[in-house]
């Protein structure tokens, strides 16, 4: 499909109407959850993904400073 017509052929929706249609109504008989149970659940999924890429940051930098200290510390030194 041309470029030109590809254009015509999209509607005003960000996605396929229909499709999510679908969609929704396979999760909601997969979960069994309400609207406003499912709206909670995946806003909570939505907030813990950027909180867990807090928390492995935080995580791995503490560690590397522990291991960088642990590289840098000579026998003479006291602890």
């Amino acid at each position: 499909m041309t470029p030109l017509l590809a254009i015509l052929a999209h509607h005003e929706e960000v996605a396929d109407p229909a499709v999510l249609e679908k969609v929704k109504h396979q999760l909601d008989a997969m979960l069994g959850l309400g609207g406003a149970a499912s709206a909670a659940l995946f806003g909570l999924i939505l907030l813990l993904i950027p909180v867990s890429i807090l928390a492995f940051y935080y995580f791995y930098r503490t560690r590397m400073a522990v291991i960088v200290d642990e590289e840098s510390w000579e026998p003479d030194q006291e602890p």
